[in-house]
């Protein structure tokens, strides 16, 4: 670790001790975890490609948007680290639905990580308040945590309290959720069958 970052995560840590300090509610394990996760996406932020501002002008799914930037280009964007449920799988819609509720018609800044061979942008996207569009959607039970891309371990977290909670998809009522990335590879006799 540089000594830039072994700073950046010792100012993280003692703000976040100074923080919590009053109810001793936190233990130092807890403090240091949370210090961690915050540096890596401050690292993620300061080693990414490209920050880009744009308006949300429509929702392609649970996990894609188009936005359309200052010099009046449109982009086609997909959320880094997170897979929704496909358009036709159960909770599709429901996903789809809620990024439009965060998303739609606002302001949001874009921190592109890549691209995709859709010549998609992937990155993380926060509105204008900073809320992280892929913790929200991960809280309410709309989508998987992309772990094989990814390894935030807030997002896992996010992930494993949704499903305990049985929030969205994960909802004892619903459908057995079946993951993007195995839907996409089933034919469409079986996918006619876990509709």
């Amino acid at each position: 670790m540089s000594k830039g970052k072994f700073f950046i995560l010792l100012v993280i840590t003692i703000s976040l001790c100074l923080q919590s300090c009053n109810g001793f509610a936190q233990t130092l394990k807890e403090v240091a975890r949370k210090a961690v996760i915050q540096c890596s996406s401050l690292n993620e932020k300061l080693e990414a490609k490209e920050v880009v501002e744009m308006k949300v002008i429509k929702i392609v799914d649970g996990d894609t948007f188009d936005g359309l930037t200052k010099d009046f280009k449109q982009v086609r964007v997909r959320l880094a680290a997170f897979d929704a449920p496909e358009k036709g799988q159960p909770y599709g819609n429901n996903a789809r639905q809620k990024l439009s509720e965060l998303l739609f018609g606002k302001e949001v800044v874009v921190v592109m990580t890549g691209k995709e061979h859709y010549s998609r942008m992937i990155a993380k996207v926060y509105t204008k308040d900073s809320v992280d569009v892929v913790a929200e959607m991960l809280k309410s039970g709309m989508g998987w945590h992309f772990k094989r891309f990814d390894n935030n371990l807030l997002y896992h977290e996010m992930e494993e309290e949704a499903r305990n909670a049985q929030v969205g998809l994960w909802h004892k009522d619903a459908h057995t959720p079946i993951a993007p990335w195995v839907w996409r590879k089933m034919s469409k006799e079986e996918r006619d069958k876990n509709r």
